[in-house]
């Protein structure tokens, strides 16, 4: 019974199960991320042990066939070749997953950074007792699809907490993504109504204390100062804003005007327009008891809502129910609070990666098509700052930064055009053992098509001699057919009234403005 098992194993019948396995969880991926975006087809497929475990098997049944057939003998060359190529791809998958990370890196003007957001998002926790700290991260990948894979993958989570002799537990209990609020006056916590112009009109936002959210790409933070955030917080009785940028304001009741000074604490100016960072923003109310309830909404293009985890924590018999804020990219603040004589701190969202070094931005250049504000590139003039090593570079698309594995490429950037976001990979080896399998994928597809010895090369003996006998045919046929000089005839009739040369060039060559506001060729639309 055992030998029946190993010898289906490793039988090329289950190879090609899986092989039509895989390319059928592929594709059925690739309709799951049209419809509920990337996280959603890694979270059911492409991260999934099931789909793992296809893979691994895949590369087993190919290395144990390599032995059983002989395939290193020189006439399977070829064949020998096709399998490695496989199981490399696989490894270098392998090291991408589990060894290496991707992220985004924010710089402003005339400052340096050396830190990544992951592209991957966590629950953080720290949980101390004012004596020893434990830390926590836990990956995950959250989805909110309903079909029929929706079994293979549950959101649901439990996260049981080491921590000395205490009992302490973190529990899923919803996700929300896209999360949109209605604000409940009369109980709850201190919360600022932020009023911001969207494309679709007037957008509306609400931001409770202890708690940092972004809206419309803008990051904001009540409660504590944060880099990079526009930050409200308490001073004695008076609530105060903080920006790292400087920017004006103006009092709609009398039209007074004023000026918010970068990296300064102000009173908050209440029913005043605000214009920072490129946007215009008004915070008509301030709620000192408020209470908000998420549904899941849309992500309208313009504007990054953050997505809702609630969980349920449990420390030495004590519950607390916990709405964590947070998305891909995003560095969320975190949740303190103090439950069953622990202190904790949780939040939701992507982490810092640290690099060895730090890169500066010099200047960020944008370019734009002539009669129009579409941009047609944009770059960044960067200066690597690694212990004696300064070293100017400009990043644009296809030119790329690499140092010590790291990788960053040019993604976006700020809306006032004083700050960049660049793309940064760390997947030195994965990208290259990945590399080498496509390169021997392809060299032993043309092998294939050259050697005596192989399934190809029969193929395509039998067509050549078919080929043969039809061509007779047709040649036979051809010639006495009247259809031969009718054909003649109408070509001759068609370059007579062709349009010359030099004419259809000049007209190619004609500027025009497509529906985007790019200036390009006739030629070029078409």
């Amino acid at each position: 019974m055992l030998k029946k098992f190993w010898s289906f194993l490793f039988s090329m019948r289950l190879m090609a199960m899986l092989v039509l396995l895989f390319f059928v969880s592929v594709g059925y991926a690739t309709f799951i991320e049209n419809d509920f975006g990337t996280q959603t087809a890694k979270s059911l497929v492409y991260n999934a042990t099931w789909f793992e475990a296809i893979i691994i098997l895949l590369s087993i049944n190919m290395l144990v066939n390599i032995n059983r057939h002989q395939l290193w003998k020189r006439g399977k060359l070829p064949v020998l070749i096709f399998h490695l190529a496989f199981i490399m791809i696989a490894i270098g998958a392998g090291v991408t997953r589990y060894v290496s990370f991707e992220g985004m890196m924010h710089i402003r003007e005339g400052e340096r950074s050396n830190q990544v957001s992951s592209d991957q998002t966590f629950l953080q926790m720290k949980v101390h007792d004012t004596e020893l700290q434990y830390v926590y991260d836990k990956a995950l990948l959250l989805h909110t699809y309903e079909g029929p894979l929706s079994f293979l993958k549950s959101n649901d989570f439990s996260c049981d907490v080491p921590f000395r002799d205490n009992n302490v537990r973190v529990d899923f209990v919803d996700y929300i993504a896209n999360a949109k609020d209605t604000l409940i006056v009369g109980e709850g916590s201190p919360t600022i109504h932020i009023v911001m112009a969207g494309d679709n009109g007037r957008e509306n936002f609400y931001l409770q204390e202890g708690s940092a959210q972004r809206f419309m790409g803008i990051d904001f933070s009540f409660g504590e100062l944060l880099p990079a955030h526009i930050n409200f917080i308490y001073e004695g009785e008076v609530l105060k804003i903080h920006a790292s940028v400087s920017a004006n304001f103006m009092r709609m009741a009398d039209q007074m005007t004023g000026v918010l000074e970068a990296d300064s604490l102000q009173p908050l100016m209440l029913r005043s327009l605000y214009q920072i960072l490129g946007q215009n923003i008004v915070i008509p109310a301030f709620y000192e008891k408020a209470t908000l309830s998420y549904y899941a909404g849309e992500n309208p293009e313009g504007q990054e809502l953050e997505d809702a985890l609630i969980v349920k924590v449990y420390s030495n018999g004590v519950e607390k129910e916990i709405t964590l804020f947070g998305d891909k990219g995003m560095v969320s603040a975190k949740e303190r609070f103090e439950l069953g004589g622990l202190h904790f701190s949780l939040s939701y969202g992507s982490k810092y990666y640290i690099t060895p070094f730090y890169i500066q931005l010099n200047d960020f250049q944008l370019a734009r098509y002539p009669g129009s504000n579409s941009p047609s590139s944009f770059a960044s003039e960067v200066t690597l700052l690694d212990g004696d090593l300064q070293q100017d570079h400009r990043i644009f698309m296809n030119n790329v930064l690499d140092h010590k594995g790291y990788r960053f490429f040019q993604s976006s950037y700020d809306q006032d055009e004083l700050g960049t976001v660049l793309s940064v990979n760390h997947d030195f080896w994965g990208t290259w053992i990945s590399y080498f399998g496509y390169f021997f994928m392809a060299l032993g597809m043309v092998m294939t098509m050259f050697s005596k010895n192989t399934r190809f090369s029969f193929l395509k003996k039998k067509l050549n001699e078919l080929r043969i006998k039809r061509a007779t045919l047709v040649l036979a046929l051809g010639l006495f057919s009247p259809s031969v000089f009718a054909n003649s005839q109408i070509d001759s009739l068609i370059q007579s009234q062709a349009i010359p040369i030099e004419q259809a060039d000049a007209f190619g060559m004609l500027v025009v403005q497509d529906n985007g506001g790019r200036m390009k060729p006739v030629n070029s639309l078409a």
